[in-house]
């Protein structure tokens, strides 16, 4: 993977000039460790979760590793021997999904060294608005579980509630506010009269579509393009507290990324855009006591006259103690946006503050383009090229990804075959119901010998995974060089471009370092990334013998990306139903499917390549055309908080 400079440096606040050093770094490969964790931390702290990794373990040394790789010598030292208790970490807009507050220092995570808010920069156009002025008693607004289905959120309210009566009884510094049935039009109305707001209850974090993430409510979801809609004129409230699951979680504020208007990048980025002046939120999911906990000590702290941060950085160090098993990691989770040096019931902290500056990032430099230029956002933009002759060429097809170079010049070529080729062969619509067999292109670097671990992939896969498709390279080889021959005379080729080649929906990109297998999955349907994947190799053996290890995380992705399994009846007998799925999309002898317009359950008796026959097994006669999804086991277990 290729490396990437940062421009980064470090000051005393108000001391002048801040020089700056280039640090080169593994982006790629940091983002992937670092998804993965968030992932484990997610699937742990869900109530069926299986087993309970050691994530502190996991989270110290992803820190070591943001120490080596984003710190040059000399701002280690200076972190080291810093002597300030707050740290503003003015950083690029390409870099806020970075979880610098992990960064491990010395036995500690930088959060617990310091009092840490977040300054990012950004090319994104700032809300016009006015500021706002902070009054005694500062208005406070509660929204406490809104779906009515989390009774820690509901105690949590409570609680904060309470407190700021308690506190208000002579001198109020707080008037607090508890709703519950609360609709996305009634925030969008009211939050402007508040000047604190706190949120306990479910977050949908959406990383397709950022702006789309928010909080569930009544009714629907208050999302961060309802706050970019909202922006502007009357003041927004000083201080928003999202006490949600993965609140704060965030990509790339990268603006260069092609989307449909001005939008945010999530609820951190929509309201600080939008004005408000401290955001806190989590980077994943938490349990309910814990966020709880924490919500409770942070303004205990805040309304005794503590900055921001101090009020953030206490909170974390009483939850700590607080959990006797040190297995807990919430408090960890908590990201601050804004100056942490800023106290809205006491004074502002005018010293002993430093600055980490990450000016800017310089990307890769970009290969000289064929023909015509295109925009190149790393992997995300690669899996484009799967979009191909109304998805009839590339389809299981495996990549090499030798340099970038190369790569551009086959995307290009692949677009070029695309264009030229469309309308010229079709396939028969499909439904927008039914489940289409999948085709996986896998890309990988025949000159680090990574063709060897692709190999045995491919073959778990095949074994595995019936649902997937898979072809070798010489087609794709093929049909560019009779391109290159045919000068556009697709005519020639139509005999070509109509074997039963499928849709490429999937690719899977592999790179051997150090050791390490690192994977990434990318749906071209959606242009996401679906997971990453690492492993490692055991020294001393093939990695094609080592493939069941390699693939299980995979496989167990996949079949989750494919499931479940749907279709429609096609055709009406005395004795049995036909579907139009059968082996091509995993259908077996016995599993069951239900019917979505009735409820009744269908089992599976025969099945061939692309149809299946199912006799009723409970419930009424469905009808011709009547769509079925396949039953799945009822999992059971407690609401979690997201």
């Amino acid at each position: 993977m290729s490396d990437y400079s940062l421009k980064i440096g470090m000051l005393e606040r108000g001391r002048g000039i801040c020089p700056v050093e280039e640090k080169s770094v593994r982006m790629n490969r940091i983002e992937i460790r670092w998804q993965q964790i968030v992932e484990k931390i997610n699937q742990a702290n869900r109530p069926v979760s299986r087993g309970k990794p050691d994530l502190s373990e996991e989270l110290k040394k992803m820190g070591q590793e943001l120490w080596e790789e984003f710190l040059t010598p000399d701002i280690r030292e200076k972190l080291l021997t810093a002597k300030a208790q707050y740290l503003m970490l003015e950083i690029d807009a390409n870099l806020v999904h970075i979880p610098w507050e992990l960064i491990y220092i010395n036995g500690e995570f930088l959060c617990q060294r310091f009092k840490v808010g977040r300054l990012p920069s950004t090319r994104q156009k700032s809300r016009s608005y006015e500021n706002r002025e902070l009054k005694p008693p500062l208005n406070m607004w509660i929204l406490s579980n809104p779906g009515n289905d989390l009774t820690a959120a509901d105690q949590e309210g409570e609680m904060i509630c309470e407190y700021m009566d308690q506190i208000s009884l002579e001198e109020p510094p707080v008037y607090a506010d508890l709703y519950s049935d609360v609709s996305p039009d009634e925030v969008k109305e009211k939050i402007k009269h508040y000047d604190i707001v706190h949120f306990a209850g479910h977050a949908d974090y959406n990383e397709q579509n950022p702006e789309q993430s928010g909080w569930r409510l009544k009714g629907g979801n208050f999302t961060a393009q309802d706050i970019d809609e909202i922006a502007g004129g009357n003041p927004m409230p000083a201080l928003v507290f999202s006490n949600a699951c993965q609140s704060a979680r965030t990509d790339k504020w990268d603006h260069s990324v092609e989307r449909s208007g001005d939008v945010s990048f999530g609820l951190a980025n929509a309201f600080m855009l939008a004005g408000v002046r401290h955001y806190i939120g989590s980077s994943w999911e938490i349990k309910d006591e814990p966020s709880r906990n924490f919500a409770c000590l942070f303004y205990e702290h805040l309304v005794s006259g503590k900055t921001v941060g101090e009020a953030v950085h206490q909170a974390r160090l009483d939850l700590m103690k607080k959990d006797q098993s040190g297995n807990d990691i919430s408090w960890a989770s908590y990201v601050l946006y804004g100056d942490p040096t800023f106290s809205y019931f006491g004074q502002n902290e005018s010293e002993g503050c430093i600055e980490l500056k990450v000016t800017g990032i310089d990307l890769p430099p970009k290969p000289a383009a064929a023909s015509q230029p295109l925009p190149s956002h790393d992997w995300k933009r690669y899996q484009k090229i799967a979009a191909v002759a109304g998805g009839l060429l590339i389809m299981g097809a495996v990549f090499f990804m030798p340099k970038e170079g190369v790569l551009d010049q086959v995307k290009n070529k692949v677009i070029q075959i695309q264009n030229e080729t469309k309308g010229l062969v079709g396939l028969p619509p499909a439904d927008d119901w039914s489940s289409q067999r999948l085709t996986i292109a896998v890309l990988y670097d025949k000159n680090k010998g990574d063709f060897r671990v692709s190999n045995g992939l491919q073959k778990s896969l095949l074994e595995k995974c019936p649902r997937m498709n898979l072809l070798d390279r010489e087609k794709l080889d093929e049909i560019i060089k009779e391109f290159e021959l045919s000068q556009g005379k697709w005519v020639q080729l139509k005999n070509k471009l109509t074997p039963d080649l499928l849709t490429v929906k999937l690719f899977l990109f592999i790179e051997q370092v150090d050791g390490e297998i690192i994977m990434r999955l990318d749906d071209t349907v959606t242009g996401r990334t679906i997971d990453f994947f690492q492993a490692i190799l055991e020294s001393g053996k093939s990695p094609y013998l080592q493939k069941d290890k390699l693939s299980e995380e995979l496989l167990t992705k996949l079949k989750e990306h494919c499931s479940p399994i749907r279709g429609k009846i096609s055709k009406k007998t005395d004795k049995n139903l036909e579907l139009n799925i059968g082996t091509d999309v995993g259908v077996d002898t016995g599993q069951q499917f239900r019917v979505v317009e009735t409820g009744t359950i269908l089992e599976i008796e025969s099945v061939k390549e692309s149809s299946s026959f199912a006799t009723v097994k409970k419930g009424e006669m469905p009808e011709e055309g009547d769509k079925i999804e396949e039953v799945s086991e009822p999992s059971s277990g407690l609401k979690a908080k997201n």
